[in-house]
């Protein structure tokens, strides 16, 4: 089984999540699988490959790629990781994805892919269709600390600028502000600025750098809380936890609103740094991982599911 993925310039760790690391595992366990990575294709090539596989489809160029696909009978898998029909309007792409074409071609590409894949199950209510398949954001075992990391009160927070609104709005409801100004030993890491925190509170700006460079500094650097902050949205309903799982594999916890709702019940609602408090949601949040976020496990479940077609 041979598949082609095709990863826009711009997709960044959307690929590295839900492209190019679970299909990695994939053939990793099964030999009869392996995969190219192209931004376009000739008719002629795409011919040589069984699937054709994009992560979040909207543009109209995508959309002619999976019909090129459909009629050179090469079947096709779809992958989504953020609810793109309900972008808030504070949201950045707001314009973009608001717009009837875009909305089309991704209702479109849902509808005529043969193998659908969402990372939450808030996605694919709002999809609205049964093939989907969920399959959470996950990670290989051994990514996990053998023990969570000791407490000093480092704290971190991971995003980019399209979270300004949650980062500020539900930050400052939830009081978080008030409580990082309240511990004047804290180290706050943040991975991008403007930064609206007190300035009398240390904090270290980072900038942006690959995914796995971030990725192996999440995993050394011991933080103790990782905090996302997501204003109550339908959009953030099928936010992906990413920011749970590199807390978890840092030895820490994750911190956010959210904590209970499906995707975040081993986080933690507000800061503490209790150390039992801590390291008791690390452990539950370890034995969740183990159960549902084996990234061998879900690798085979994708497996699976192609070869079904």
């Amino acid at each position: 089984m041979r598949a082609l993925i095709i990863e826009p310039p711009a997709l960044g760790a959307v690929g590295y999540w839900r492209l190019y690391q679970p299909l990695q595992a994939m053939r990793q366990i099964f030999n009869n699988f392996d995969f190219d990575v192209k931004q376009d294709f000739k008719e002629g090539e795409l011919m040589m490959y069984d699937w054709l596989i994009l992560a979040r489809p909207s543009k109209p160029i995508e959309m002619e790629m999976i019909a090129t696909a459909k009629k050179l009978g090469v079947k096709v898998a779809v992958d989504y990781d953020d609810d793109l029909f309900n972008i808030p309007i504070m949201h950045p792409a707001f314009d973009t994805f608001n717009d009837p074409e875009r909305k089309q071609v991704i209702a479109t590409a849902a509808v005529t892919a043969d193998v659908l894949w969402c990372s939450t199950q808030s996605i694919k209510d709002s999809m609205g269709l049964d093939k989907a398949i969920v399959i959470p954001n996950a990670i290989p075992l051994y990514w996990l600390p053998d023990e969570p990391a000791p407490i000093t009160k480092s704290a971190g927070w991971r995003g980019q600028p399209t979270q300004y609104t949650d980062v500020v709005l539900q930050g400052w409801a939830s009081g978080w502000y008030d409580r990082i100004k309240d511990e004047p030993d804290l180290w706050h890491w943040m991975g991008w600025k403007p930064w609206p925190l007190s300035p009398n509170t240390q904090h270290k700006v980072e900038k942006g750098t690959s995914i796995v460079k971030y990725l192996d500094y999440v995993k050394n650097a011991g933080i103790n809380l990782m905090w996302k902050p997501l204003l109550p949205s339908v959009f953030n309903d099928g936010k992906s936890n990413i920011a749970w799982l590199e807390a978890t594999m840092g030895g820490g916890a994750c911190v956010t609103n959210y904590a209970g709702k499906s995707g975040w019940e081993t986080c933690l609602p507000d800061f503490d740094f209790t150390e039992s408090v801590i390291h008791d949601a690390w452990r539950a949040s370890c034995k969740k991982i183990l159960n549902d976020h084996n990234l061998y496990d879900q690798a085979r479940v994708r497996y699976d599911s192609l070869c079904e077609f």
